[in-house]
């Protein structure tokens, strides 16, 4: 039973006994007042008719007047109707008496002989005995009222005594209850408010309470458990706060410690009980407390909330990043403020790095915006048909776009078919973009079905001037009365089906010629492929423009971007039907043949060739255009796309490499000598981490005397397992696999570090020659990390000669000349090796600051057989002292040679007959030597 139960119980109870008690003594008095009024009454009564009884005896013993009589008769009557009056069953003898009282005074009046004189005595007795009866009468009327009295006060003693009983009962009766209700009271409330606050106080004093016992369902047992459920909720907190590696305080607004967690004391290497009381200052530090802390605890005492991040130096950790939150603890009594800590030092660092990088986002975050901005918009533009199906697919409604869509496409119908079957209309459609109507009609039919939720399709729907795409999407609803329905809405995505469309046509389409790139080709072939059987007969073309490079330096890039369109416009044109055309490089054309068999394959390589036979005119510029193609034949085994490309490559590659053939068929053995490549290429890595290189130097000598001036550094591979392999062999390898660059920095590197280490044996040193690639020169930085060798090895940049072969030219780019001159500048020597032999032209020797011209070895040792090799050999010589460069003669192996060479006026050369290159060791005595070249046997 709830409090308010019982204590209206208990007030209803008391209430009662009290008003049964006052009904009691009010009863009790009424009844007494009562029983003394008739008491008076009859005590009226009784003087009344002790009155009457001696007026009967007055009236007996003389006659009386007539208006006596009538006044004795009255008084009877009066005293009858006071008797007859009393609400007592014994009234009626004393009203009999007064009536015999009357009767008998009545009859000596009325006697109708009166006594003589002579017989007075007689009549005296008569009288008397008539007085006796009056009087009889009198003392029995008397008696008859007395015994009305006593009976009266008997009666009233007897309700007095039940009266008493019943307030007895009464008492003992409210006195119980209210026993019954301490009693309840004490074990209902008393007590466990006793437990309640024993728990309590045990809490305010810090000790660790344990749950109030429980019982029953009233308002204090609600209470008792409120306070067991704080008290565990407490215990959580509690536990949540000590495990927590955040730090918790609590200070005063004496600036104390109130209360700390244990993160909170351990870093400051004391107990949470050590900090309670202590000043902030003294644990903080004075000077931070003052100028960071206090400010901001007055500012929370004052009801602000502060928040802020700072740094401090933890003992093991070092400096850390902390967010610090200090809030008011409201109805505390003292002012109280409560502080959270949190180490954000990782999350700083994070938000420092990324703070770095928000500039270079802010740009790209906007664009994308714009981007997604304008795609939202795009998408709440487009226009949707709406119509609402019934469970049998009749049109029930339209929207407005609906209704437009149709009277714009002829439909004489204002309401655009409400209340046409859909499903029929679907079903019934014919023209030309009428393929995916039955589709429509059967997914419709399966959505109202309860088949499936929701059906969605995209479909043409072509104007005769205008393409038109719609994504049809119908989901299904529920009617109120259970009845399905469909929701069908067309939305216009011709923009969104144009924009793929030109997506996919950029993805797979190169810009300049308007054919297929890479990626396109490729799918256009494994399409061509899965959708038809495999062509044994088909072929796979690859050809690249020899000279490109050329052209572009002679007439401009706009002129070889047309020059390449023309060939792709040729080209296709000359493949015919069913062939796919692709540029798939800079100058690199593929091609599809379908159903090449002999000897119609060989035509088509004639038809091919004969693209290129004649010059191409380029804005009424005619341009001389050659080729190499490789080629790979289909025929019996199936491959995908990329491998028969990767087919033609190689085949065109080997073209490339020979330089001989126009055309090269893909066999077996091209595989081969890739596999060997590639094989090379891993060994090559290895080589250069396990350090299996070395250099050999050749001597550059002096013709006239034999005098070693300088040397060119070569590089060697030691194969673990084939010796030393050929420069020949590796080279070109290290040139396709991009390990040409760190092979050409080993080179420097080492050929620096050789010089400083001759050096510092005291041996004179020459200069050194080493060749630099096309792919080091396309470095950025490239001077300045050869500067930095040079500085770094201590030696002076006349001491390194940097050799650039002819092929650089052919790779030609605008920041060649800048890494020349920068080179030249920095003291360094530039030499053009295998001058004659590729693309170098009077421009470019004009152009670069070369400080020694090399002349091939082909027409060194062509000189004395071959009178034009002798006349370009002179040419070159002409052409250095015109230039104010030196003459390197390459391939030197017969006296006669360098005779004619120093006939020509040509003083340096290296060769054979002067000294093969030579190992590092071998080199380092030639250089202790000094003696003159070549070393004469024997001496």
């Amino acid at each position: 039973m709830s409090l308010r139960r019982l204590t209206l119980l208990g007030i209803s109870g008391s209430v009662a006994g009290f008003l049964l008690v006052l009904a009691i003594v009010g009863y009790g008095v009424e009844r007494g007042q009562a029983y003394r009024d008739e008491i008076a009454e009859l005590m009226v009564l009784a003087r009344r008719a002790d009155v009457f009884s001696a007026r009967s005896d007055a009236m007996v013993l003389g006659l009386r007047s007539p208006a006596e009589w009538e006044a004795y008769l009255r008084e009877a009557s009066a005293l009858e109707r006071g008797l007859r009056a009393l609400p007592v069953a014994d009234a009626a003898r004393a009203v009999a008496r007064v009536g015999e009282l009357r009767d008998t005074v009545e009859r000596a009046r009325d006697d109708p002989h009166p006594p003589a004189p002579l017989d007075a005595g007689v009549l005296a007795l008569e009288r008397r005995l008539l007085m006796e009866e009056v009087a009889a009468l009198g003392v029995s009327l008397d008696a008859a009222v007395n015994d009305l009295l006593e009976g009266q006060q008997q009666a009233l003693a007897a309700e007095h005594r039940r009266l008493s009983q019943w307030l007895l009962v009464a008492v003992v009766v409210f006195g119980l209850l209210a026993m019954t209700l301490l009693i309840v009271i004490q074990r209902r409330v008393l007590r466990p408010l006793r437990w309640l606050h024993e728990g309590v106080c045990a809490l305010e004093r810090g000790e660790a309470a344990g749950p109030v016992p429980e019982s029953g369902s009233d308002e204090v047992s609600a209470l008792t458990r409120t306070f067991n459920r704080t008290l565990s909720r407490q215990r959580q907190y509690q536990e949540l706060v000590e495990r927590s590696e955040d730090h918790f305080a609590v200070a005063d607004d004496s600036f104390r410690y109130v209360l700390v967690n244990s993160a909170y004391a351990a870093m400051y290497g004391v107990s949470p009980a050590a900090m309670e009381g202590r000043p902030v200052a003294e644990v903080l530090g004075e000077r931070y407390f003052r100028d960071e802390v206090r400010p901001r605890l007055q500012r929370c005492f004052a009801g602000e909330p502060q928040r802020y991040e700072t740094e401090r130096v933890h003992p093991v950790l070092g400096r850390r990043r902390l967010l610090v939150r200090y809030f008011p603890m409201i109805g505390e009594s003292p002012r109280l403020v409560g502080a959270v800590m949190t180490d954000v030092t990782e999350e700083y660092r994070i938000r420092e790095r990324l703070e770095r990088h928000e500039a270079e986002l802010q740009r790209s975050g906007e664009e994308l915006a714009r981007a997604l901005d304008n795609r939202q918009a795009l998408i709440n533009a487009l226009p949707a048909h709406i119509a609402v199906l019934d469970s049998a697919g009749n049109i029930l409604d339209v929207n407005e776009q609906w209704r437009h869509f149709g009277s714009d496409n002829g439909a004489t119908d204002p309401h655009s078919s409400v209340g046409a079957n859909y499903l029929r209309v679907c079903r019934d459609a014919r023209g030309p973009c009428a393929e995916e109507a039955d589709t429509v009609a059967e997914g419709l039919s399966a959505v109202l079905a309860g088949q499936q939720p929701r059906f969605f399709l995209e479909y043409p729907c072509h104007a005769p001037d205008t393409p038109r795409w719609f994504r049809m999407m119908a989901t299904g609803l529920a009617a109120d009365g259970g009845e399905a329905g469909v929701v069908v809405m067309h939305v216009d995505i011709t923009e969104r089906k144009l924009a793929e469309q030109q997506r996919i046509r950029l993805a797979y389409e190169d810009r300049l010629t308007g054919l297929y790139h890479r990626n396109g080709f490729l799918e256009a072939l494994e399409e061509r492929f899965a959708a038809s059987d495999w062509d044994a007969a088909g072929m796979v073309v690859v050809l690249d423009l020899i000279g490109q490079h050329d052209i572009n330096e002679t007439h401009g890039y706009e002129v070889g971007d047309r020059l390449l369109a023309e060939v792709g416009r040729r080209l296709q044109a000359c493949a015919g039907e069913g062939a796919v055309v692709a540029r798939i490089g800079g100058d690199e054309f593929a091609l599809y043949l379908p159903g090449v068999r002999p000897p119609a394959a060989r035509q088509r390589r004639r038809a091919l060739s004969a693209v290129f036979a004649e010059p191409m005119v380029v804005d009424a510029l005619p341009v001389e255009v050659n080729t190499r193609f490789g080629y790979t034949l289909l025929a019996g085994r199936r491959r995908e796309a990329r491998w028969l490309l990767r087919e033609a490559e190689l085949a065109m590659f080997e073209a490339r490499k020979e330089d001989v053939r126009q055309w090269a068929l893909y066999s077996r053995a091209t595989e081969a000598r890739t596999g060997e490549r590639i094989r090379l290429t891993g060994e090559l890595r290895q080589a250069l981490e396990r350090d299996e290189l070395e250099l050999h130097f050749q001597p550059q000598v002096d013709l006239y005397s034999g005098r070693m001036v300088a040397c060119e550094a070569l590089v060697r591979w030691n194969h673990p397992q084939e010796g030393l392999v050929p420069p020949a062999r590796f080279i070109p390898v290290a040139e396709q696999s991009q390990l040409i660059i760190p092979l050409g920095d080993w080179v420097f590197a080492e050929a620096c570090r050789q010089l400083r280490a001759w050096r510092d044996e005291g041996l004179e040193i020459v200069r050194v020659s080493v060749n630099a690639s096309v792919a080091q020169l396309r470095q950025v930085g490239f001077p300045r990390q050869v500067s930095e060798l040079l500085e770094r090895t201590g030696l002076e940049p006349d001491a390194l000669t940097l050799e650039v072969t002819e092929s650089v030219f052919e790779h030609h780019w605008g920041g060649l000349r800048r890494t020349l001159l920068a080179l030249h500048d920095a003291g360094i020597r530039l030499a053009l090796d295998d001058f004659g032999t590729g693309y170098s032209s009077l421009l470019y020797l004009q152009r670069y600051p070369f400080d020694e011209i090399k002349v091939d070895q082909a027409f060194v040792r062509g000189m004395e057989r071959d009178a034009l090799s002798r006349r370009i050999v002179a040419s070159v010589l002409e052409l250095a002292t015109a230039l104010g460069a030196d003459t390197v003669a390459e391939g030197i192996e017969q006296h006669s040679t360098a005779a004619a060479l120093l006939a020509e006026g040509c003083s340096i050369g290296q060769g054979y007959l002067y000294s093969p290159p030579l190992a590092a060791e071998d080199f380092r005595w030639l250089l202790r030597e000094r003696s003159a070249l070549p070393l004469r046997r024997g001496g």
